[in-house]
């Protein structure tokens, strides 16, 4: 399992050859996974789109196992709503709209792309204090770039998971 946070900004290889960095993600909300990774090129304009079973994670770095797509730019309004960077900091209630907080990371499985958990925060001093909530994800858990809808059952209060 990984965290998002954790794995942005690593360098990403192929070919033993590095070639930029992962910049984002891209999410399929609908099925709650992992769709696309973005990846910054180092030495030329544009991004990478690598999907799930063309990446590998060794130590600290990024492998791509096969080619990935390049783009220029990402000027698709309706993608750029599913990038993670744009979610994280959305709304997470219940569906009585009870405030849990807001997104502030997802924990996934690498291999399959599938998010299992959401990392909720209520703010840099509650986080301290109390420690963030993690939401494991339950198939009814509504998950869209404008709001998260969850069963109030799946919720977990972790204090050692790390702010940064």
């Amino acid at each position: 399992m990984l965290r998002f946070l954790d794995i942005k900004g690593r360098e990403v290889f192929f070919s033993n050859r590095k070639i930029g960095f992962l910049e984002d993600i891209i999410v399929d909300c609908k099925n709650k996974k992992i769709a696309l990774y973005v990846i910054n090129p180092t030495n030329e304009k544009g991004f990478y789109y690598a999907r799930i079973n063309d990446v590998t994670f060794e130590e600290d770095n990024i492998v791509l196992n096969n080619k990935c797509y390049k783009v220029n730019n990402i000027k698709n309004k309706w993608l750029q709503k599913y990038l993670l960077s744009r979610i994280l900091g959305v709304n997470v209630m219940d569906d009585n709209s009870k405030d849990y907080g807001s997104l502030a990371d997802v924990i996934f499985d690498e291999k399959t792309g599938n998010i299992r958990a959401l990392v909720i925060s209520l703010g840099i001093f509650d986080d301290l204090v109390n420690g963030r909530r993690v939401i494991l994800l339950d198939n009814e858990d509504i998950l869209n770039s404008k709001e998260i809808i969850v069963k109030n059952t799946s919720l977990e209060i972790i204090n050692e998971i790390s702010i940064v």
